[in-house]
């Protein structure tokens, strides 16, 4: 049986525009990355575990970062997203299967006997007045031969995959900023336990520098620069106290509280700071959400490539129809009433305006904006890495300094005070010996506090512990 010729104009329109279409574009490669990070590594650190943050053995934060992952909104908010991406999945994966609806129409009609098409009855022109109803099923199935439908469906596997690491992402970074915070509170409570003993000094000492007044043995000089170090002093700790609020408020919101409902006690003396085995730059990267998120962009941005490349050829579906319909509701249901209609079409794209084209165009500076982030994201994570860990080695460098500093300080501070009690010396020097030791010991406490905080970005740029499973 020879094809009909309008059939054999199809076929050889559709070889034409197919001709015309681009040819598939290849998977981007991975860029290189590095064997080692520039700053040296701990090799007997520990490991790092989905709940890293015990290694600080602080029950209190443990507490702090369990509430957070129960009672966040940032969670809350990540968990919507992926339950939103996984639908819009399920809708897109719904292509792969026919379509069929059900209809069904009661009308009652009347029809112009003023039109040409009016029927002749008895010699003269008719309106035709009656019933109709029907009852009938439609079926629609889109054939995906040139893959369109399984190109977008790989489009929104990887953009709920995307989800689904940017949702574990925000877990890291919502742990890792809950830690921080704690941990930089606990360096204020060890800040404020100095700035505490230096007020009761200054208190004792303003004591003692008024009973010598009092005997004449010192001048007003003197008296004033004991109170006015006794005052400095009750304003640092007033800081201290305000800074620490600041910090419990965004404890509070961190763990999906109203700032009222956390009160955190003062806390007892800080042990040092774990340390975290880094690895190589390789482990690293398989082990950051972010990376392999980018990842996940970068191939669905491959594969909306296959979306647009799809659209150049013609769309073939099967279209069917089944039903019944009568004038008299009676006779509905009976072999006469029965109506069907099956068959294949096709739709070619002849002209399109160049939308095509511009698709396709778009589809591949996607794929390249893709590519380029997922370069980008493995440059900040090789970074953040290098900057935590030179953070690490100078803060441990400059913990052993301010020691001996303090040690120095200490020294001069009680030479100072027995110059001054035997008086070859004026209270001016014993301030400025006071003052530097001061200094010195919360310049300390800041920079343990910063070793802390610095160990957590650590652990956050190498992965929290995440392993993708």
């Amino acid at each position: 049986m020879r094809p009909a010729p309008l059939t054999t104009l199809l076929i050889m329109l559709a070889g034409c525009i197919s001709c015309t279409a681009p040819l598939p574009i290849a998977r981007p490669a991975d860029p290189a990355t590095p064997t080692t990070f520039k700053t040296p590594v701990v090799a007997d650190g520990l490991q790092i575990g989905s709940d890293w943050w015990k290694l600080f053995n602080d029950p209190q934060l443990d507490a702090l970062e369990q509430q957070a992952l129960a009672l966040s909104p940032t969670l809350a908010i990540a968990s919507a997203r992926v339950e939103r991406a996984r639908a819009q999945s399920s809708v897109v994966a719904a292509e792969f299967g026919p379509r069929i609806t059900a209809d069904g129409a009661v009308q009652r009609f009347r029809t112009s006997r003023d039109v040409a098409t009016a029927p002749f009855i008895g010699g003269q022109r008719r309106a035709i007045e009656d019933n109709q109803f029907s009852a009938q099923a439609a079926l629609g199935w889109e054939l995906d031969v040139w893959g369109r439908i399984k190109a977008s469906y790989a489009v929104a596997q990887a953009q709920l995959l995307s989800t689904l690491l940017e949702a574990d992402g925000m877990r890291l970074m919502l742990t890792a900023e809950v830690a921080s915070t704690y941990l930089q509170l606990r360096g204020l409570d060890d800040e404020g336990r100095i700035v505490n003993a230096a007020t009761q000094s200054r208190r004792d000492a303003l004591r003692v520098v008024q009973l010598r007044y009092d005997v004449g043995v010192v001048t007003d000089l003197d008296l004033e620069r004991a109170r006015t170090e006794l005052a400095n002093a009750l304003a640092d700790a007033s800081d201290l106290a305000r800074r620490r609020n600041g910090l419990e408020n965004a404890l509070a919101q961190l763990t999906g509280q109203a700032p009222k409902e956390l009160r955190l006690p003062l806390s007892g003396t800080v042990p040092s700071a774990p340390v975290i085995a880094a690895g190589i730059p390789s482990e690293m990267l398989q082990r950051r959400p972010d990376i392999s998120q980018a990842l996940a962009l970068r191939s669905a941005a491959f594969a909306q490539t296959g979306v647009a490349q799809a659209a150049f050829y013609p769309q073939i579906r099967l279209t069917g129809a089944a039903g019944l319909a009568s004038s008299d509701l009676t006779s509905l249901i009976s072999a006469p009433a029965r109506l069907f209609s099956l068959g294949p079409s096709i739709s070619i794209p002849v002209l399109d305006s160049g939308r095509n084209q511009a698709n396709w165009r778009a589809a591949q500076a996607g794929l390249d904006e893709a590519q380029a982030n997922f370069q980008q994201k493995i440059l900040i994570a090789l970074r953040e890495v290098d900057d935590a860990l030179s953070e690490l080695t100078h803060r441990r460098m400059t913990a052993q300094a301010q020691q001996q500093a303090i040690t120095a300080a200490s020294r001069a501070t009680r030479v100072a005070r027995l110059r001054y009690e035997k008086g070859a010396a004026s209270y001016l020097e014993v301030t400025d010996t006071e003052r530097t030791q001061l200094a010195a010991e919360r310049a300390l406490a800041q920079t343990r506090a910063a070793q802390w905080v610095a160990t957590v970005q650590l652990i956050r740029s190498l992965g929290g512990g995440w392993d993708g499973s």
